[in-house]
C-alpha cells in the first residue's frame, strides 16, 4: 500500500513538473516576444530627444528639417519675438524638453510604466498641436510613428507586468 501511495505521489510530482515546465516556457516565450517591442517604444523617446536637439542646433541657420516637438517650435517663435534674450529662453526650453524625453527613454528602458504613460501623453498633446496649429504632413507622420511605437511598447509592458511567472511547487 505504501508503495502505491509513493508511486502516485511521484506520478503527481512528474505531472506538476511538466505543467510547470510548460507554463514557464510559455512565460519565457512571451517575455522574449514582447521585450523588443518595449525596447523600440522606449527608444522612440531617445529619437524624439535627438531630433529635437538636432533641430535646436540647426535653428540658428533658420533651417528646419523635422519639427519633432511642436511645443519646442511654439517656444522658439515666442523667443524670436523678444530678440536675443528670448532666443536663449527658447534654447533653454529645448534643452529641458530634450532632457525630459531622454529621462523618459531611460526609465522606459528600465520598464517603468509611468514613463511610457507620461511620455505618450506629452507626444499625443504635441501631435494634436501639429494637427490644429500647423498641419504639416511630414511632421504629422513622424508624430504618429512615434506615438504608435510608444503606445505599443506601453501596452506590451503592461501585459508583461500583469503576467505572473509560474512558481514551482515543492513537495516535502
Amino acid at each position: 500500500m505504501d508503495e502505491m501511495v509513493s508511486e502516485i505521489k511521484s506520478i503527481d510530482a512528474v505531472s506538476k513538473s511538466d505543467r510547470f515546465a510548460e507554463q514557464d516556457s510559455i512565460y519565457n516565450a512571451r517575455v522574449m516576444q514582447w521585450r523588443p517591442v518595449i525596447g523600440r517604444g522606449a527608444s522612440c523617446f531617445y529619437y524624439v530627444a535627438f531630433i529635437t536637439l538636432f533641430d535646436t542646433m540647426v535653428t540658428t541657420f533658420d533651417f528646419k528639417i523635422v519639427n519633432m516637438l511642436m511645443i519646442s517650435r511654439i517656444v522658439e517663435s515666442i523667443g524670436h519675438q523678444f530678440e536675443l534674450p528670448g532666443y536663449y529662453f527658447a534654447i533653454g526650453t529645448d534643452l529641458i524638453l530634450i532632457a525630459l524625453f531622454t529621462m523618459f527613454g531611460y526609465f522606459a528602458k528600465r520598464q517603468q510604466l509611468w514613463a511610457f504613460i507620461v511620455g505618450a501623453v506629452i507626444l499625443i498633446i504635441d501631435t494634436l498641436l501639429v494637427v490644429f496649429l500647423e498641419f504639416n504632413g511630414r511632421n504629422l507622420l513622424w508624430h504618429c510613428i512615434a506615438v504608435y511605437y510608444v503606445l505599443n511598447g506601453c501596452m506590451k509592458l503592461e501585459k508583461l507586468q500583469s503576467l505572473k511567472r509560474p512558481v514551482r511547487e515543492e513537495y516535502p
